[in-house]
């Protein structure tokens, strides 16, 4: 339990210090482009997010090199495969953009940027490597700000496609120098049919279970581009931006619990800590959101200027939502480590049922308030199952 205290810690305060590091990195970017142009390379890397999760090759790598930590070949065999499978649906997007998206260039820079990102996150879950989970993002996003820095400083007419690549080129870079300094499982040339159907069914509900939590995440901004503009899009975004301190806790246990779970011989001593786990997050957001929404406008101006004190309206109910879909993705991950994605898959799925429905018809009347508020009661309702169905069946979870 010390040990695992010790590791969230980490993980939290490098969460939270790569997420002031990316906040910079979007702050300085509303600094450089439009309003309009902020929108558009939001609006395509919520669109890149959204297609990277569904996927689902992240949280499967995870699962399955987490389950055989001694044996370093079936590991490689793994690794290979996943990457082999993650690189054809690349490619395939890559393609499909090409043919129907105006914008396919920076959407692909930005496409890879996030997969390959997701890819060795999840690698390094899968292993449990708390350094690697740890030190990733934290460079990748000091090569992002000094990327841009040095660009200015070079140039001043700096737009979105200099933005994409610097994104992308970061995180690789920024494995490139983990795994220089320590690689911990070599690539195989060995394609296993066997292996590949085994990741594509588990993949298949992780797949689902990460289209709703991508769509409740990603749809918003679509929905409120399609009704308001990509104005609109800027104010909703900032205000997602500024949500993401109450990620910062949640998202070090959640790295935990997949692998964790799934190595444990008896899955029925982890309810304990991971209850625990689970309150102890929920109450220190509650601290963070009562001073998030004391001090909201005076951190938006701060952040992204007077120009976005729009984003002030909505912040109370993007937070309820953040905190509810992320405690919701605790649950999940603890579900993924026992083997049994479906569960927080249909959870989600419902959810994300709810919010676009109600991001459609509300965002259409309320703009984006609207959107806000569907995002929260979507949000809550997919946490209200989840936890109802986990009450019920954790006197069982020894059994599974």
């Amino acid at each position: 339990m010390k040990k695992a205290i010790q590791q969230a810690s980490i993980l939290t305060f490098s969460n939270g210090f790569s997420k002031i590091l990316a906040m910079l990195f979007l702050v300085v970017l509303t600094r450089l482009v439009t309003v309009n142009e902020y929108g558009l390379f939001r609006y395509m890397l919520n669109l890149a997010s959204l297609l990277s999760a569904l996927l689902g090759i992240s949280t499967s790598l995870a699962k399955f090199l987490g389950e055989m930590p001694n044996d370093i070949e079936i590991r490689k065999v793994y690794l290979t495969n996943s990457l082999s499978i993650a690189g054809l649906l690349y490619l395939i997007l890559l393609i499909i953009s090409w043919i129907f998206y105006e914008h396919y260039m920076i959407f692909c820079i930005l496409l890879f940027g996030v997969m390959f990102e997701s890819f060795y996150l999840g690698f390094s879950r899968g292993l449990l490597n708390i350094k690697k989970l740890s030190i990733f993002r934290p460079v990748k996003y000091v090569l992002q700000l000094t990327a841009i820095g040095i660009a200015v400083i070079i140039s001043s007419d700096i737009g979105i496609l200099e933005a994409a690549l610097f994104f992308s080129l970061s995180a690789l870079v920024s494995s490139f120098i983990l795994e220089i300094h320590k690689r911990e499982v070599d690539f195989g040339y060995y394609i296993s049919i066997d292996i590949v159907k085994r990741i594509v069914k588990y993949i298949i509900p992780i797949t689902l279970g990460t289209a709703g939590w991508s769509v409740l995440l990603g749809v918003n901004p679509i929905i409120i581009e399609r009704f308001c503009g990509t104005e609109s899009v800027a104010y909703y975004s900032a205000a997602i931006t500024l949500m993401q301190v109450f990620v910062f806790l949640p998202e070090a246990v959640s790295t935990m619990i997949l692998p964790k779970v799934a190595r444990a011989q008896d899955k029925s001593r982890i309810i304990r800590p991971f209850l625990l786990g689970i309150a102890g997050t929920i109450a220190i957001n509650v601290f963070i959101l009562i001073a998030v929404y004391l001090f909201r406008e005076r951190i938006i101006i701060v952040l992204f200027s007077r120009d976005y004190l729009n984003a002030a309206s909505i912040v109370l109910l993007l937070a309820i939502g953040q905190i509810s879909l992320i405690t919701h993705q605790l649950f999940a991950s603890f579900w993924q480590g026992l083997g049994r994605p479906g569960i927080p898959s249909i959870t989600i799925s419902i959810g994300c049922v709810i919010n676009v429905i109600g991001s459609i018809i509300l965002t259409k009347s309320y703009g984006i308030w609207g959107a806000s508020l569907s995002y929260a009661i979507s949000t809550f309702c997919s946490l209200l199952l989840i936890t109802i169905h986990f009450l019920i069946k954790k006197n069982s979870v020894g059994r599974l």
